[in-house]
């Protein structure tokens, strides 16, 4: 009752004794439910939501630094594939994202790049 006593004295029109006053006041179901109510355990927060999380942007840089240097150096064995990486670990390859995506779920593994690697043939410089 101290807690509440505390957080109720930095109320400013409130005080202990008004609000003692203003219970007893009350007539006895209201008090019963009034006792109740307090022998009630608090209630805890819900749980957090589960999602990504969160890369700080010197890590997202490095970590993108890395995919790319990855996807630079495999692109001819890979060429044509589906790949998940995360940072320069290749996790799965397949023949189409559908295919790729539905392996990142099956392990439970979310956050990773997916992309198509493409033949170096395939790609048009813009200038």
């Amino acid at each position: 009752m101290s807690n509440l006593a505390t957080n109720i004295s930095t109320l400013p029109d409130i005080t202990w004794e008004s609000l003692c006053q203003l219970i007893e006041q009350l007539p006895g179901e209201r008090r019963k439910q009034l006792r109740v109510m307090l022998d009630e355990p608090a209630p805890t927060a819900p749980p957090a939501p589960m999602c990504a999380p969160v890369i700080p942007p010197a890590e997202f840089a490095a970590k993108w630094e890395q995919e790319r240097a990855w996807l630079e150096q495999h692109q001819p064995e890979y060429a044509g594939r589906w790949v998940a990486l995360d940072g320069d670990r290749l996790i799965l390859t397949g023949g189409n994202a559908r295919e790729v995506y539905a392996a990142l779920k099956a392990a439970g593994t979310s956050g990773s790049l997916v992309t198509r690697v493409e033949h170096p043939d395939d790609l048009i410089a813009i200038e």
